[in-house]
C-alpha cells in the first residue's frame, strides 16, 4: 500500500518533520500514532469490502454452491500480506537515502513475503511468514523514524532489522540482475 509513502514523504519536503517531532511526545509515540492511523485506513479501505462479500456469499440463494468460511483464509492472508507492503512504504519513506540506491530495497522483502503468501498452500505458513517481514520491517521502521531517519543514532535492535532488510534487498536485486544476465547468454 501507498499509505507509508502518503504519511511520511510530505513530512519530509515541507519541513513538516520540526514541526512534528518538537511536540512534547516521545518519537516512539509518534510513530505508533502514525501506524494506527494507517493500519485503520488500511482495514477500513481492505476489511469492510471483504467482510461485505463474505455475508453477502453466505447467504443463501446468491452462489449455487455451499458457502465455507475457511474459503476466506486466503483473502485474509493476503490481505495481511499488505500489510508488510504497509511498512515497507512507510520505511522507504522514512530512510534519508537515494531512491534509486538503497531506499527502495524494503519493497524486495514485501514482494517476496507476498510471493511465498500466495504460493504456500496452508494458511498457518503464510501467517509464519508474514509474521517474520513485520517483525523485521517495524522494528526496522520503528528506529529509522526515532532517529529522523539517520542510521547512526538508531537502537542496536532497528539498526540490526535495518541490516537484514537492505542485505536481503540487496540480494534480491543480485539474483534478479544474476537472472536476466544468464537468460540473456
Amino acid at each position: 500500500t501507498m499509505f507509508g509513502l502518503l504519511q511520511t514523504i510530505p513530512e519530509l519536503r515541507r519541513n513538516q518533520w520540526a514541526f512534528l517531532i518538537h511536540r512534547p511526545i516521545t518519537r516512539t509515540r509518534l510513530f505508533f500514532g502514525k501506524v494506527v492511523a494507517g493500519l485503520v485506513l488500511y482495514g477500513a479501505v481492505m476489511l469492510v469490502p471483504l467482510c461485505g462479500a463474505a455475508i453477502w456469499a453466505a447467504m443463501p440463494g446468491h452462489l449455487a454452491a455451499p458457502f465455507a468460511w475457511r474459503l476466506l483464509l486466503p483473502w485474509i492472508a493476503d490481505t495481511l500480506g499488505g500489510v508488510v507492503f504497509y511498512f515497507a512504504a512507510l520505511l522507504t519513506g522514512i530512510r534519508r537515502a537515494r531512491w534509486y540506491a538503497t531506499r527502495v530495497l524494503p519493497f524486495a522483502i514485501a514482494i517476496v513475503c507476498e510471493s511465498y503468501v500466495v504460493g504456500t498452500g496452508e494458511f498457518w505458513r503464510a501467517m509464519v511468514g508474514v509474521a517474520l517481514s513485520l517483525a523485521v520491517l517495524v522494528t526496522a521502521a520503528w528506529g529509522s523514524f526515532a532517529a529522523s531517519g539517520q542510521y547512526r543514532s538508531q537502537p542496536k535492535v532497528s539498526k540490526a532489522a535495518l541490516g537484514i532488510v537492505l542485505c536481503f534487498g540487496i540480494s534480491c536485486v543480485g539474483l534478479l540482475i544474476t537472472v536476466i544476465a544468464l537468460n540473456l547468454l
